[in-house]
């Protein structure tokens, strides 16, 4: 039998299944010294500026579901909104960098979360990922409702048939 570290078992506990789209990794515990940022796994602690005030990524979580975005992930945030346009789940959608609204105090953002630039990840109001595609995608609506459906979000237009 494996020991696990005891603090990979109090705060590294990552969720095998469940309501969010897995990447192939089985694990069940993770060492939260060294978050990846994989779906089902707590989502890291990252410093971040909003509008002047220095927060945390942790504080954004709690409400709903929320959207970071990479600097290059306008794309995204607008995806998030034509899909709560079109009578989907209201998704808090954020993007760092000089467009968006956040500011990675420690440029820690995207290694910690395993994206680059044009990147996104779906958080849980409880905190865990639910999702994450490392980089941009040429229909990024299409994936993220494919997303939100797969963990069980509808997000079918309102009218439209399966």
């Amino acid at each position: 039998m494996k020991i696990v570290d005891e603090l990979n078992v109090i705060l590294g506990q990552a969720y095998p299944a469940g309501a969010f789209v897995p990447e192939g990794s089985g694990e069940i515990f993770e060492d939260p010294r060294n978050p990846s940022g994989r779906p089902g796994t707590r989502a890291p602690h990252v410093a971040v500026e909003r509008s002047g005030e220095r927060l945390s990524t942790l504080d954004l979580f709690g409400r709903g579901f929320v959207l970071l975005t990479g600097v290059r992930g306008e794309p995204w945030r607008e995806a998030a909104a034509e899909i709560a346009f079109s009578g989907g789940p209201n998704v808090d959608a954020y993007q760092f960098g000089s467009a968006g609204s956040l500011t990675d105090v420690e440029n820690r953002w995207a290694p910690i979360y395993g994206v680059n630039e044009g990147g996104a990840v779906l958080v849980r109001p409880d905190g865990i990922v639910a999702w994450r595609k490392r980089g941009a995608e040429e229909e990024p609506e299409t994936v993220l409702r494919d997303a939100l459906e797969q963990i069980g979000l509808g997000t079918r237009e309102k009218g439209a048939r399966s």
